[in-house]
């Protein structure tokens, strides 16, 4: 294949994947419902770091009950040519996960 000459964007994209900063009101809501606005979210962000051609993703969780992380993990399971891991403990707190696109 041929290469396109584009660089990877080396710094890490962060996509806060809190329900407040995905939509305008939630309260509406259902936990399934945000839950599936947040996953969304992943696909989009995944999709076009593959299209921008990043290298790094970083996606914050935040720590609550732990349901999203493992949606998340459980999702991110699903791509290939990726590398999964917990983002800077020092900077996120726990509370953010990167994904490293090959």
């Amino acid at each position: 294949p041929k290469k396109s000459g584009v660089k990877p964007l080396s710094e890490p994209k962060e996509v806060d994947l809190h329900i407040g900063q995905l939509v305008d009101s939630f309260a509406h809501l259902s936990n399934y419902e945000m839950l599936q606005i947040q996953l969304d979210k992943v696909r989009v962000e995944m999709d076009l770091a593959r299209a921008e051609k990043r290298s790094r993703l970083i996606f914050i969780h935040g720590h609550g009950t732990g349901k999203l992380k493992k949606e998340l993990l459980k999702l991110l399971s699903q791509y290939t040519k990726i590398e999964v891991y917990d983002a800077s403990y020092r900077k996120y707190n726990g509370g953010a996960t990167e994904v490293s696109l090959r």
